[in-house]
C-alpha cells in the first residue's frame, strides 16, 4: 500500500470513529436513564480519541491534526 493509500485509509477510519462517537452520544441523549449510559459514554470517548492517537502504517505514522478541533472546544478536547 502506498503512503497516499494509507493516508486515505486513516482518514476514512478517523471519519468512522468520529461518526461512531457522535452516534453514541446522540443515542445517550435520547435514552436517558439507561443502565448502559456509563459504558456507552466511555466507549464514545474511546471512539473520539482514536483519530488523535498515532497509528503506524508501513509507509508512515498517522494522527489527525488537532487544528481540526474548534478553538471553543479545545480545552474539552485536551481533557
Amino acid at each position: 500500500m502506498t503512503q497516499q493509500e494509507e493516508h486515505y485509509v486513516h482518514f476514512v477510519s478517523c471519519t468512522d470513529s468520529l461518526n461512531s462517537a457522535w452516534r453514541i452520544l446522540r443515542e445517550i441523549k435520547v435514552t436517558p436513564g439507561s443502565a448502559l449510559i456509563t459504558a456507552a459514554f466511555q466507549f464514545a470517548i474511546i471512539e473520539y480519541a482514536k483519530p488523535y492517537t498515532i497509528s503506524f502504517g508501513t509507509a508512515g505514522r498517522y494522527k489527525l491534526d488537532e487544528t481540526y478541533v474548534p478553538s471553543a472546544h479545545y480545552d474539552l478536547h485536551k481533557r
